[in-house]
């Protein structure tokens, strides 16, 4: 493989990922502006258009930060990445016909056709650039292949961008009044929606309790635990061994007084709670004092030591090895599992 078919890869990699990614999206959500004065492309009377200004560019100062876009406004700026007139010219090649045509739509069928079309562009002007005059010097970029690791760059850059935006598009889709209130541990929203709705809740997602002590809402899953969510769904770790393994001391007490097993081994490690804390302690060195995380280590491994979970023997922590406490990190850290 040489250095052009090297670069073709990654590229096609990219816009594979990102194809994948913007499967079933529909116009609402191709649409949706995810905070005030968000750009975006929109039905004028020529046809679709691109919100744009100048501030913040190579042209002129910002006055304020850019606004954030809409997924059609990002996926239009990935589209003119790919097949604009330079592409072919920093290459030493002639542009396609196309190239100074705008590819702007607000239909999602339209939208996904012209990222393909782009990215066949791009990928046809590399196809036809001689490896060896990659490292041919240009104005303002260097080399050649400097150029095309700025087009990789910025075509990977905002396929990310497009990835976020469906994240938070379907997390604002899919999370209803009370879920909202519960997440946010918001105990009068959660009393008004009544015992039924409750009730529902719990029946449409019984883990709940275990997810919100998976990911650190501790404010959540305290507020799940009086909405009598189970702390364990086997197989997997229970609420306890979260609780456990980040040290969160008043939630591992609620937990074990309602019910709560100290001995339930997990499914991936095969390790209890207490197991967690000590291991997690251990690889982030908080056994000797309380962390500005609100883990206390210490005080967790006596109290489960003191509900008669044997101690195990805890390993030296070795890079590489397996344990609760791979991929943890100080701040924010949590078992991967």
């Amino acid at each position: 493989m040489d250095l052009a078919e090297a670069l073709i890869a990654f590229s096609d990699k990219t816009y594979e990922r990102l194809r994948r990614r913007l499967e079933g999206i529909e116009a609402d959500e191709l649409l949706w502006e995810p905070a005030p004065g968000s750009w975006s492309v929109r039905t004028g009377a020529n046809g679709a258009v691109f919100d744009f200004g100048l501030g913040g560019s190579s042209m002129a100062p910002a006055i304020t930060p850019p606004p954030v876009t809409t997924i059609a406004w990002r996926i239009a700026h990935i589209v003119d990445l790919l097949k604009e007139d330079r592409c072919a010219t920093v290459l030493g090649l002639e542009p396609e016909a196309s190239a100074g045509e705008l590819w702007l739509t607000t239909r999602p069928e339209e939208t996904l056709e012209y990222l393909d079309r782009a990215h066949e562009t791009w990928r046809g002007y590399l196809s036809r650039t001689d490896p060896a005059a990659l490292l041919h010097p240009v104005d303002r970029w260097g080399t050649r292949l400097s150029f095309v690791h700025h087009i990789i760059y910025e075509f990977v850059h905002h396929s990310a961008e497009v990835g976020v935006l469906r994240d938070l598009w379907s997390a604002r889709r899919g999370e209803d009044e009370l879920l909202g209130a519960v997440l946010r541990a918001d105990r009068d929203t959660v009393a008004q929606a009544g015992d039924d709705a409750v009730m529902t809740l719990r029946e449409e997602r019984p883990g709940l309790l275990v997810e919100a002590a998976s990911v650190g809402r501790w404010a959540a899953a305290d507020l799940l635990l009086d909405l009598g969510f189970t702390p364990e769904m086997p197989p997997g770790p229970s609420a306890l061994h979260f609780a456990a393994g980040l040290g969160r001391m008043d939630l591992v007490r609620r937990l074990v007084e309602a019910g709560a097993s100290t001995e339930a081994a997990d499914d991936r490690f095969h390790e209890t709670p207490l197991a967690w804390a000590e291991r997690i302690s251990q690889r982030l060195g908080g056994s000797a004092a309380p962390q500005a995380s609100g883990a206390d280590w210490p005080t967790v491994i006596e109290y489960l030591r003191s509900r008669g979970d044997d101690p195990q023997p805890v390993q030296p922590f070795v890079a590489g090895g397996r344990g609760p406490d791979q991929g943890c990190r100080r701040s924010g850290a949590r078992p991967e599992g």
